[in-house]
């Protein structure tokens, strides 16, 4: 019970962030999007992982600085007791899939060449 209540308040969180982070003047031009929330068991506490088209180390830098306005804005929009508190990260699974997908070419690539020998 407590496990889908969790997964549906990071669903939630997810979708609201998505749309507040818009409203974050120093943001306006650059593409943000929020990929994963992960709550603590407790759900005192949210890692918000995040992707960004350019510069995401300054965008996360950014949101980890404007943390106590975007948890009012959660607040007020989902009405919750609690908000949890926020921390920002750079989301590197996009990254690691990739990583993990030229491996696996690679792998096929020296198959391929030793079965022709």
């Amino acid at each position: 019970m407590k496990e889908r209540r969790r997964e549906r308040l990071e669903k939630l969180l997810l979708e609201q962030l998505a749309s507040d982070i818009l409203t974050i003047y120093e943001l306006a031009d650059r593409m943000v999007a929020v990929t994963r929330v992960r709550l603590s068991k407790d759900l005192s506490s949210a890692k918000v992982y995040i992707t960004a088209l350019e510069d995401v180390e300054e965008v996360v830098k950014i949101l980890n600085s404007r943390t106590g306005y975007l948890r009012k804005l959660l607040a007020t929009n989902l009405n919750l007791r609690y908000t949890p508190r926020l921390s920002f990260f750079k989301d590197e699974e996009e990254e690691r899939a990739k990583r993990i997908d030229e491996i696996f070419r690679k792998l096929r690539e020296e198959e391929g060449d030793s079965q022709e020998t």
